[in-house]
């Protein structure tokens, strides 16, 4: 999947992945698993993606203002550690 010019992933991509939305201005209450990250998230935390894990190791998408021109894609942290540090901690994958 590839993302738009924005960083971000049209409704109708979205919608064809089969992968858990998440749409907070839909539902405030709604909950996000804990383990999953934006990439920006991740660039806080000193991961850098490349373009392929970027493409590959979406989990899911995310939309949280109406600013949004579109959706943002969640990866899975417990996943990007075990590749980044080869730390394989005991969790319930998220997919």
């Amino acid at each position: 999947m590839e993302a738009g010019k924005n960083g971000l992933f049209d409704m109708k991509i979205v919608e064809q992945s089969g992968l858990p939305i998440f749409n907070i201005l839909l539902d405030e209450q709604m909950s996000i698993p804990i383990v999953f990250c934006t990439y920006t998230d991740l660039k806080k935390y000193g991961f850098k993606l490349s373009i392929k894990q970027r493409e590959t190791m979406i989990r899911g998408f995310v939309r949280t203002s109406n600013r949004m021109k579109g959706y943002a894609a969640l990866y899975d942290l417990c996943e990007v550690i075990e590749i980044f540090c080869g730390y394989s901690p005991i969790y319930i994958h998220s997919h």
